[in-house]
């Protein structure tokens, strides 16, 4: 494996990590606001 495809792979896990924290940042939110105002 070449260290392009390591630095790719390790990019992409860490978006993965970034899109897993913003997922669970949202319901967090959602108790303090109106349902409505979330989703629009």
């Amino acid at each position: 494996m070449s260290s392009e495809t390591r630095e790719i792979r390790r990019n992409l896990e860490n978006l993965d990590k970034k899109l897993k924290l913003h997922q669970i940042q949202p319901n967090k939110d959602c108790n303090s606001q109106p349902a409505t105002s979330y989703h629009t």
